[in-house]
């Protein structure tokens, strides 16, 4: 083989342990990067939890607040509108029965006396009188009349003519045009000057006119009745109260409350309590560039609102609490998050500091460092941990060097038995080569055979496909001549049924115009009938016009029998016509079917020697098949010849074939046996410099305690 062989010698090279060119990382890690960081971090998840508790709970606390105050104020609301419409109606109840009063209808109709209409008149200003005095609810009632006819229970200066000055009004026309309804007015000074009543001694006012007199009955809601019923709704700092009613005027809870302009009557969200289903609701408003909360409640009577204006602002300060509370205690949370974080990571960067220092010097080679830790928990079971370790492999690297030692006696050993296996691998690798050389020889002239006849066996093939489709047509051939005389015969068979049909044809047209003719006979037959119907008929006419008046109806008769005959005759000439027309036509046909019958005729004789053509053709291609069959026969016999012949040749390739893989075989072992010894011998002298290296290294360490 020629090869040199590693045998072991020891290197005496220094072998580099790396610690030179590597140092350990002794810089501190930064705070972006440190436990510290992410302690800190950890700790305030719980933090960012309670402070996302803080709002979420603030939020749904003053949702909850608002919605309730919502509720209570709108109940309020509710409430203080029934209780003022509860007033208006009762009011209403007991001054209706005014209306029907017979005293006061004679009265105001001008049907008394002036002294009993005086005393009526002084007798009803007393019963008003003490219906205020012991009812609160009212502050004045009037029944206003002109002549000096009004009836008051009040302050108030009614004039001679307080009917007309009070319809002049704009609250008084409209009380005037509708006499079957109520009305419920605010404080108006327009109908209170010409009516001399103080307009701050009422709040609202109830009219009606007398229904056919120029009477109305007023009636004043006192001011501090409504006015307390108001203050139980608390519209809070900046909020108001009030009592709107139709005719645009606004009652106010406060009475020192600044009213320039109307401050609820016309807006949208007037028209919106007015128009809506429910008598009392509540909706957040924009009023002068703030936002407030509109709660309201609506009278049954006269569409008279309560309504409250209530600044956003104050539905938020319940609230206030909560919120501070949330910030107090999230601020608390971080601060303890932070301190604990700290204290926590300066212990662990503290014992983790230590054990880095101690690592520092194993790795410098030191072993017989310890890890000792007073900590009882996780970081003393790591100090244990890695004190265990180091003396693990502290014990390892012992057992390695003792090993390593060892290893330099076996390497040598190994080399110097792989050289003489090589040098025995060689010998059988060239007597195995001879072989195949042989065998290649013998393989070559079996391949150059084999092909031959693969040639020959593919000429026989060919044939043997030719003869057979040669025969597959010829059988179809057969089997369409075959079919053709059938045709032929079918046809023959046709044309000798067409040539008695088209006889009887004739014989039947013929007959047909026999009969024609005889249809003339009789014809004529007809029309002598009718001639001498005709002159019978001329004869009868005559006779009757000798009788005179008594023949007139056998004239009638006469007339109508020679009409009679006169159609048969004219009838029979157009029959006599349409037969001739047949006559004619069944010439030309009886000449036109004799000409198709000695066409037929011919067509017949035509047929029959068709079909004796097609006699001998069959019997040809019966021959033809017949030496086909013998062809196909030669040809089989030729393909097992040559089957077996290459059967033979096959066998003897597959004996070639397996000599020559037996060798390629052996050769191939013996390669991969030479290969494998020369990786043997090249990792035996790798395992030796690594045994030399793994010693120098050993020696950096310091096994002893």
């Amino acid at each position: 083989m020629g090869k040199k062989l590693f045998w072991g010698k020891k290197s005496t090279k220094k072998k580099s342990t790396g610690k030179e060119d590597k140092k350990l990382k002794t810089s501190s890690v930064p705070f972006y990067r440190s436990i510290s960081l992410r302690l800190i971090l950890c700790f305030f998840v719980p933090v960012a939890g309670i402070l996302i508790l803080g709002i979420v709970s603030y939020k749904n606390a003053s949702l909850a607040i608002i919605n309730s105050y919502k509720k209570s104020v709108s109940q309020t609301a509710d409430m203080q509108q029934q209780f003022i419409n509860l007033a208006v109606t009762s009011e209403i109840d007991e001054f209706k029965n005014y209306f029907t009063d017979s005293d006061l209808k004679v009265f105001f109709g001008g049907h008394m006396e002036i002294l009993e209409a005086n005393n009526i008149q002084k007798k009803y200003n007393s019963r008003l009188y003490n219906k205020l005095a012991v009812d609160a609810k009212a502050s004045g009632a009037y029944f206003i009349a002109d002549g000096g006819r009004s009836i008051r229970g009040g302050t108030a200066s009614l004039p001679m003519d307080a009917y007309s000055l009070y319809i002049s009004t704009a609250q008084g026309e409209k009380v005037d045009k509708n006499p079957s309804d109520w009305f419920i007015f605010g404080q108006d000074t327009e109908a209170d000057s010409v009516l001399g009543i103080d307009t701050s001694a009422y709040s609202i006012r109830v009219a009606r006119k007398f229904s056919g007199m120029p009477v109305i009955m007023v009636i004043d809601i006192d001011t501090e009745f409504v006015r307390n019923a108001l203050k139980s709704i608390d519209a809070g700092k900046g909020g108001c109260v009030a009592l709107v009613t139709s005719d645009g005027k606004e009652f106010y809870c406060e009475a020192d409350y600044d009213k320039k302009d109307s401050l609820i009557y016309g807006t949208e969200f007037y028209e919106q309590a007015v128009s809506s289903e429910d008598i009392t609701g509540n909706q957040i408003i924009e009023l002068d560039g703030m936002s407030n909360l509109f709660v309201y409640g609506r009278m049954d009577t006269g569409n008279v609102l309560v309504a409250a204006v209530i600044p956003a602002e104050r539905l938020l300060a319940e609230t206030s609490s909560i919120k501070k509370i949330s910030v107090i205690l999230t601020i608390v949370c971080a601060l303890v998050a932070l301190v604990l974080g700290l204290a926590i990571s300066k212990r662990i960067v503290r014992i983790i500091n230590y054990i880095l220092h101690q690592l520092r010097k194993v790795a410098d080679g030191n072993l017989a460092v310890q890890f000792q830790s007073n900590a009882k928990d996780e970081f003393g079971l790591l100090c244990e941990g890695v004190d265990m370790t180091v003396g693990q492999m502290k014990a390892i690297l012992e057992d390695v060097n003792n090993i390593s030692n060892e290893l330099n006696d076996i390497t040598s050993y190994v080399a110097s038995a792989a050289e003489l296996f090589m040098n025995t691998s060689g010998d059988i690798k060239n007597a195995v080569s001879e072989i195949e050389t042989g065998v290649n020889k013998l393989d070559e002239g079996s391949e150059e055979c084999l092909g031959q006849m693969e040639a020959l066996s593919g000429i026989i093939t060919n044939v043997s496909v030719n003869t057979e489709e040669i025969g597959k047509l010829t059988r179809e051939t057969g089997q369409t001549i075959g079919l053709g005389i059938e045709l032929v015969h079918g046809l023959k068979e046709s044309a000798k049924e067409t040539t008695d049909i088209t006889h009887n044809v004739i014989n039947s047209i013929q007959e047909l115009e026999k009969k024609s003719k005889s249809i003339n006979t009789i014809i004529s037959t007809i029309n002598s009938i009718s001639e001498q119907t005709n002159l019978l008929s001329i004869n009868a006419y005559i006779e009757a016009a000798r009788a005179g008046e008594t023949g007139r109806g056998f004239a009638v008769v006469a007339e109508e029998i020679r009409k009679l005959s006169n159609q048969c005759m004219e009838s029979a000439r157009q029959i006599s016509e349409i037969v001739q027309e047949i006559i004619n036509q069944t010439s030309d046909v009886v000449s036109t079917a004799i000409i198709a019958e000695q066409a037929v005729t011919s067509q017949t004789e035509t047929v029959s020697e068709t079909a004796e053509y097609f006699k001998q053709i069959d019997i040809r291609v019966e021959k033809l098949l017949e030496a086909l069959d013998i062809i196909t026969v030669n040809v089989q016999n030729m393909d097992n010849s040559r089957n077996k012949t290459l059967g033979t040749i096959e066998d003897i390739s597959a004996v070639s074939a397996e000599t020559s893989a037996c060798s390629d075989n052996v050769n191939s072992t013996v390669e991969k046996q030479v290969s494998a010894i020369t990786n043997l011998d090249v990792s035996a002298k790798q395992l030796y410099e690594k045994a030399d290296f793994l010693i120098e290294i050993l020696s950096s360490f310091n096994l002893k305690d």
